[in-house]
C-alpha cells in the first residue's frame, strides 16, 4: 500500500486473524468476571495498539479486527448487567 493511499481497510495474515480470535474470547471471558464483580461499576477498556475495525482475509472476505469485536462483546455484555 503507497503512503498516499486513503484506504483504510487492509489485509489480515492469518496469525492477525489468530489473535483476533484470543482476544475475543479473553476480553469475553475477562467482561463476565469483572462484571460479575459484587463492587464492579462497569467495564472500560482501552486498546492503544487496535488498528482498522475492518480487514479482508487471504480468499477476501471482511473480518472484523480488534475494535468492532470488542465492542461487540462488552455491549452484548452489557446488556445481562444492566445495574453496572
Amino acid at each position: 500500500m503507497s503512503k498516499h493511499d486513503n484506504n483504510i481497510i487492509t489485509n489480515a495474515a492469518p496469525h492477525t486473524i489468530k489473535k483476533f480470535e484470543l482476544i475475543e474470547a479473553y476480553v469475553d471471558r475477562w467482561s463476565r468476571k469483572i462484571l460479575e464483580f459484587d463492587k464492579s461499576k462497569g467495564v472500560i477498556y482501552i486498546d492503544c495498539m487496535s488498528n482498522s475495525g475492518v480487514y479482508y482475509d487471504d480468499q477476501g472476505n471482511e473480518i472484523k479486527g480488534t475494535p468492532l469485536l470488542v465492542s461487540e462483546i462488552i455491549a452484548e455484555a452489557m446488556t445481562r448487567y444492566t445495574d453496572k
